[in-house]
């Protein structure tokens, strides 16, 4: 009870809309919670569907974090498709991939577009901003639902 009340707001944000058979599984905080390349307070809220290797490989990820416009990790410099979550000052983008180190090639420093892996819904309010990050079998409509449940008019 303790803990609760001396959490951050951020910290007490859970999704309300989950795709079928995901689960809360943890929060991370602080450093651990590497959505968002900030130095402020960010959470990140991980989802799975069960508890094996590649359950934990490919979760369903919600990023956090108290800062506006803040960048979601690795979607940097890359352009994303607005979409409309049709709720007044709400912004979001649609990144179909993620910046990712090229398979077998030990030392290589470029990193590649993936589309294979995961897919990506970032989304800003006036004070916060969200990533919602899913597995690439979960439909984009899915993750939109998603980031439609967080609180997104505070």
């Amino acid at each position: 009870m303790e803990e609760e009340m001396s959490a951050s707001p951020i910290e007490r944000i859970r999704v309300s809309a989950l795709p079928a058979g995901f689960e809360f599984r943890k929060a991370l905080t602080g450093k651990t919670s590497a959505g968002f390349n900030a130095t402020v307070s960010q959470v990140t809220l991980v989802h799975t569907r069960g508890a094996g290797e590649r359950d934990w490989s490919y979760p369903l990820s919600v990023h956090i974090v108290q800062a506006p416009q803040a960048v979601l990790l690795c979607t940097e410099a890359r352009s994303g498709v607005p979409v409309d979550l049709e709720i007044r000052g709400v912004k979001a983008t649609y990144h179909d991939g993620l910046w990712s180190l090229p398979d077998g090639e030990a030392g290589a420093s470029a990193p590649v577009w993936r589309t294979d892996q995961a897919h990506s819904v970032t989304v800003w309010t006036a004070s916060l901003s969200y990533g919602v990050r899913g597995p690439r079998d979960v439909p984009v409509e899915k993750l939109l639902e998603v980031a439609r449940s967080l609180p997104l008019s505070v």
